[in-house]
């Protein structure tokens, strides 16, 4: 492996081989606006050459040898590296700034190698967080009874964290003023004043007694902030009192939202203050939000700090929520970043019947809640609703898989995720495999398909298999080292652990 620095103007290095072919892999952010994070693209040189590409992510593959070189960069959205290969053989990598990995493999283990190498920048436990804001009524409803109920229904279900998002404060993202004078929704926004003062009239006794109140049930507390970015996020001291504060009351998990990385100065002076809020404590956790249009720091940059909230999907108003779609770009993005990375959510759209088409064979409505958690579990789960009106009957579903997710998240944590199946539309069977130091764990679930049946080659012949839960019917069973899933009906999982 070879890193460099990105002070290099450009790094020339030899192709693998002298048919060598040049893939880019681009990670897209903004996920608000599009259902597509990754797209890759194939070039072959000519001997005039080719224009350099742009992006995160390269393998300059050699078929014939089948070797690949992996070449990653590490910057943020507002620029990405160059890579050029031209018909000798050369390829020139132009690092933009930011360090670039380097790392030549056989080409059957380049996506291993590029999850391994995002997996070292910011290795991080698996949590599940339940965050109000899913259920897009923007805060209106927060109040000290209202966090207590969420917390209370968090133990219920077995969540982990119970996290405050936008309106715990004293001033609105909703007023105008606080945006850029022509109006524009620029990110650069102006929270003076009182703006991060607790709101008295929500919270009249602050936030203190919420922490104490999620300890005695076993939930931890997070909170939504967003940092000012003008002038090079020049308010970070005052940015920073405000998580502080939050700190010292006992909130460890902050979502980082609304910010603006434009240029060198602003991202360097958002690093800074990333690394002031992790200097609070060994357990600070962040969310680095990725959703929004404006450049952040986005998949290859953001992963360095913490996990990844990968999209906004409402079952209410918006309804833009369908259980495959989430759980598409899950496994898409999962074939070359670790899916433990990423947040991915899981709503409430029974409580939100009528937006759905009962005629729709892919409406969330006719998910089971197992079906839908199954889906997202290599990943960090996030509960993306008012949890206290999640039905009861519903939460029954839910927590067998919850709890047996929580005995084995740690092992999980440590695996190597990848997908595996067809890519996730509705009509077929996917899921994801999870390769451990000796063990190692697969979830495969059936959609709306006309198969009925899977199998998953495993690493050992004689690996035991054992069926951890799995929807009423599903046999799994070990055939000449390979895993045989056989689901009976339509919309049913497995989640499975081998030993080798």
């Amino acid at each position: 492996m070879q890193i460099f620095s990105g002070a290099e103007e450009c790094v020339t290095l030899k192709a693998p081989g002298r048919h060598s072919l040049l893939r880019q892999v681009l990670l897209h952010p903004a996920s608000d606006m599009h259902n597509n994070p990754v797209q890759e693209l194939v070039f072959v040189p000519c001997r005039d050459g080719m224009e350099p590409l742009s992006g995160k992510l390269f393998y300059v593959e050699s078929p014939i040898d089948r070797v690949t070189m992996v070449i990653l960069s590490q910057s943020p959205d507002y620029v990405s590296a160059k890579v050029k290969l031209d018909d000798g053989g050369n390829v020139t990598v132009f690092p933009c700034g930011y360090p670039v990995t380097v790392e030549t493999c056989p080409s059957d283990e380049a996506e291993q190698v590029t999850r391994q190498a995002f997996a070292k920048i910011c290795p991080l436990p698996l949590f599940s967080l339940l965050n109000n804001w899913g259920d897009q009524r923007k805060g209106e409803n927060l109040s000290e009874d209202f966090v207590r109920r969420e917390i209370d229904a968090a133990q219920d279900m077995g969540i982990d964290v119970v996290q405050i998002d936008d309106g715990w404060q004293r001033g609105s993202t909703k007023d105008s003023r606080i945006y850029a004078p022509d109006g524009e929704y620029t990110f650069y926004h102006r929270f003076d004043g009182d703006f991060w003062e607790i709101d008295g009239n929500k919270f009249p006794d602050g936030l203190k007694p919420l922490v104490d109140y999620a300890a005695e049930k076993g939930v931890k507390m997070g909170l939504w902030f967003a940092p000012d970015s003008r002038e090079h996020f020049g308010n970070a001291e005052r940015d920073l009192e405000v998580l502080r504060k939050a700190y010292v009351a006992g909130f460890r998990y902050f979502k980082l939202d609304m910010v603006r990385v434009s240029d060198r100065e602003d991202r360097d002076g958002f690093v800074r203050l990333l690394d002031a809020i992790h200097g609070l404590g060994e357990d600070v956790y962040l969310q680095m939000d990725v959703t929004g249009q404006p450049p952040r720091l986005g998949y290859a940059d953001g992963c360095g700090f913490g996990k990844l909230f990968v999209e906004n999907r409402y079952a209410a108003k918006k309804n833009d929520y369908f259980p495959y779609l989430t759980f598409r770009n899950l496994w898409l993005l999962s074939r070359y970043m670790p899916a433990q990375r990423l947040q991915m959510e899981f709503p409430n759209p029974y409580l939100f019947k009528d937006n759905y088409d009962s005629a729709d064979p892919l409406a969330a409505t006719h998910y089971s809640p197992d079906w839908i958690f199954a889906s997202l579990l290599v990943s960090s789960p996030l509960i993306w609703m008012e949890a206290q009106n999640y039905a009861q009957a519903n939460r029954e579903i839910l927590k067998p898989l919850v709890e047996t997710w929580k005995a084995h998240r740690d092992a999980l944590a440590k695996a190597d995720v990848m997908p595996v199946g067809g890519c996730p539309d509705g009509t077929v069977i996917s899921g994801f495999h999870a390769k451990g130091d000796g063990y190692g764990y697969f979830v495969l679930l059936r959609d709306v398909s006309r198969e009925d049946a899977f199998t998953l080659k495993l690493p050992a012949q004689n690996g035991k298999i054992e069926t951890l839960l799995a929807s009423p019917g599903v046999t799994v069973e070990n055939k000449d080292g390979c895993a045989e899933i056989r689901f009976p009906q339509q919309r049913q999982y497995a989640f499975c652990r081998y030993s080798v």
